[in-house]
């Protein structure tokens, strides 16, 4: 099997693994649990005129947006935990040997996507 063809491989299931558990950090958010997720969702939108009239829009997106985005690339999604609804405390449910799984696919696939980036700038 060539290396591209695992690549290629593993960049697929990574992406299916992420719509997976987007589907499951959706119903998360529908069933009323507390979600970091929605922050992804935050922004403001500011215009600007200057002196010759033209009108600029720029997106501003929320403090805890980039934090979110560590949690996507980390698979931190609220199926990997079990949540008491008293104290609201997160401990680990029998998923979370996917979501490490998940981890180490994606962090091979950063350093695999560096090594290819770094021979295509060198060239």
């Amino acid at each position: 099997m060539s290396a591209a063809r695992l690549f290629i491989g593993m960049i697929t299931f990574y992406i299916l693994a992420q719509v997976v558990c987007n589907i499951g950090e959706g119903q998360q958010m529908v069933a009323g649990v507390g979600s970091d997720m929605t922050y992804m969702t935050q922004y403001s939108q500011t215009k600007s005129t200057d002196t010759a009239g033209n009108t600029a829009d720029f997106w501003n997106i929320g403090a805890n947006t980039l934090g979110v985005i560590g949690k996507v690339v980390t698979f931190d999604y609220s199926i990997f935990y079990d949540v008491d609804p008293v104290t609201g405390v997160k401990t680990a449910n029998d998923f979370t040997l996917f979501r490490y799984i998940l981890i180490a696919i994606g962090i091979v696939m950063v350093i695999d996507m560096v090594i290819v980036l770094r021979q295509v700038i060198s060239k």
